[in-house]
């Protein structure tokens, strides 16, 4: 079987939106034995940017999907007898798979979208010259000034304002049966936080008037981000939340 090779994915940034509900961009959520910091993003189309932002990740689901299922044909090309006829018979149950929903209120549309980002906080490196060790992520988190937020400014909570960088990680999982793209979270700059009471080079720019975090003393510094290279992740974060 080949080495699976890294595909450097575009980055995006996102317009600013309300945060969803159960947001880990503080701290990452440990769920179902995996560590991952994640995110629902509420946009409306009626703001600035959204519309053009919804058409680039929708897109990038399509391209992601059109991409997966030729290499599925590729690869059964490359296959006989009752592999081959297996592959080819999954293809066609393959759905398209996007990380945007539309937001309801009492199983009512409210016009407004639903974006998911997660990236897992920690992993093994799956091939390499580090293949088998462990690595660690420490999502970067920006003011509203681009300043960096430590434990002063408390866990960001849902009502929070923020934009969030992501890659458009394209992927196809046959044995899930989806193929599209997902929202691979990089960093997050908060406009105007709302914090819950316990504390826990980006793409953005300096907005005037926004969330400020307070400033840290040497002793409460951030940590610096673990010493991860794209390589590390290229899986891991293909799943639903």
């Amino acid at each position: 079987m080949a080495q699976a090779k890294y595909v450097k994915n575009e980055m995006i940034v996102s317009p600013t939106g309300l945060l969803g509900s159960f947001p880990a961009l503080s701290d990452p959520d440990l769920f179902n034995d995996k560590l991952e910091y994640k995110a629902s993003l509420i946009l409306d189309p009626a703001d600035e940017g959204v519309g053009a932002f919804i058409e680039k990740v929708n897109a990038a689901a399509q391209a992601g999907f059109d991409d997966g299922i030729q290499a599925l044909k590729d690869a059964a090309e490359e296959l006989g007898g009752k592999k081959k006829a297996t592959l080819l018979a999954q293809i066609p149950t393959i759905i398209l798979s996007s990380p945007i929903s539309d937001e309801y209120d009492d199983d009512e549309p409210t016009g407004r979208f639903i974006l998911f980002f997660k990236r897992p906080a920690k992993g093994v490196f799956r091939f390499g010259k580090k293949e088998g060790q462990e690595w660690t992520f420490d999502l970067p988190l920006f003011d509203a000034k681009v300043g960096q937020m430590g434990k002063k400014a408390g866990a960001i909570a849902e009502g929070s304002l923020v934009k969030l960088e992501a890659e458009l990680n394209k992927y196809c999982a046959g044995g899930i049966g989806r193929a599209g793209v997902s929202l691979r979270l990089c960093s997050a700059q908060v406009m105007e936080l709302v914090a819950r009471d316990t504390p826990a080079g980006s793409s953005f720019t300096s907005h005037e008037g926004g969330y400020e975090a307070p400033e840290e003393s040497e002793e409460d510094e951030l940590p610096e981000a673990g010493d991860l290279s794209a390589e590390q992740e290229l899986a891991d974060d293909n799943e639903d939340f």
